[in-house]
């Protein structure tokens, strides 16, 4: 089998409630999340923009691909999350 992963290629925007404690490398769920990070090439919005408050539990997730490139814009809480992005071909 040649070629990438379609596990890391394929452009994916991923949300959800997933209440996952990432602020410091102490927290149980650090190792599970920066794992599935690693494996299928997601990247953490609040991360990517430096966020003030590093470890949301409400994540937002992105991967780019080849051909299409996507890039947060902002983030900012409310009574939801609210993210922004724009994708490009």
């Amino acid at each position: 089998m040649g070629g990438s992963s379609p596990v890391k290629t394929v452009p994916r925007p991923l949300a959800g409630d997933f209440n996952l404690h990432t602020d410091t490398d102490t927290d149980p769920d650090g190792t599970p999340f920066n794992r599935l990070l690693a494996e299928t090439g997601l990247r953490d919005v609040y991360a990517a923009l430096s966020c003030a408050e590093p470890g949301r539990i409400d994540k937002f997730l992105f991967r780019s691909s080849d051909a299409v490139t996507i890039t947060p814009l902002s983030w900012r809480f409310e009574t939801t999350c609210s993210c922004a992005a724009t994708a490009s071909r």
